[in-house]
């Protein structure tokens, strides 16, 4: 659904994929993204801070941020 941009399809598909691996970071980017493109901003912040506490220096996480 991600890669037909069907971002809020996908949403669900992610988050059973972080059931498995919490802080999957690759997961947790294209969770953050989708919320981003659908307008979501606290959503997807919370997956760029999930993404630093794993891997703080995380370009894409840090940008998003502006940190």
């Amino acid at each position: 659904y991600y890669m037909k941009n069907k971002h809020k399809s996908a949403v669900p598909y992610f988050e059973k994929a972080l059931q498995i691996g919490r802080y999957d970071t690759e997961v947790l980017l294209l969770k953050g993204r989708c919320h981003k493109r659908l307008g979501e901003t606290k959503k997807a912040n919370n997956c760029w801070q999930d993404i630093l506490e794993v891997d703080p220096k995380n370009d894409e996480a840090r940008r998003e941020l502006n940190l």
